[in-house]
């Protein structure tokens, strides 16, 4: 989760946890793949945080966002953010698009694999130096808002807890 102040855009990393950190001699995280987050108009949000819950088995990744006077809640489904991040690595292994992350301004062309070594790829696997740069998926994820107010208290946490199978989010508030 990153909220990139030269230019502010929630993003979701993915980083697999058998990620051993070096390509060769330079240390690199070889799996690392992240998408941007987007929820109705907020383009620059004040601040943001963050709480995972598990909604019916599928894992729910809620966002509050401040911008301006108004706290808003935004609700991204994690397995959709998954596929998205997986089809990017697809692409990319098929020769389609851009192997760097959009945001550096980088341009380099993915490789383009022969089908034997695209049978191998995974979001784990990446065979190597062959596809081990950062990579970003496409489009951003759209989430769904489920909550908005307008207040001079502005959310600062969000924090879930699953009680006898209902879900409740706490939203840490100034003020």
């Amino acid at each position: 989760f990153n909220l990139d102040n030269s230019s502010p855009e929630l993003r979701i990393a993915r980083i697999c946890a058998a990620d051993e950190g070096n390509d060769g001699a330079i240390p690199a995280l070889t799996t690392y793949t992240e998408a941007r987050l987007e929820c109705q108009d907020l383009d620059s949000p004040d601040s943001s945080s963050a709480t995972i819950v598990e909604q019916n088995g599928y894992p729910i990744l809620l966002i509050s966002e401040v911008q301006s006077d108004i706290n808003y809640v935004c609700s991204f489904n994690i397995t959709e953010i998954d596929i998205m991040m997986d089809e990017k690595l697809d692409t990319c292994a098929n020769g389609i698009g851009k192997i760097n992350l959009l945001r550096d301004g980088l341009d380099d062309d993915c490789p383009g694999l022969s089908e034997s070594q695209q049978q191998q790829i995974n979001g784990c696997n990446r065979l190597g130096g062959q596809l081990s740069s950062p990579l970003e998926a496409e489009d951003p994820v759209t989430g769904i808002q489920i909550f908005s107010n307008s207040s001079s208290d502005k959310f600062i946490s969000l924090i879930s807890v699953t009680y006898e199978g209902i879900i409740y989010v706490y939203a840490g508030h100034t003020g």
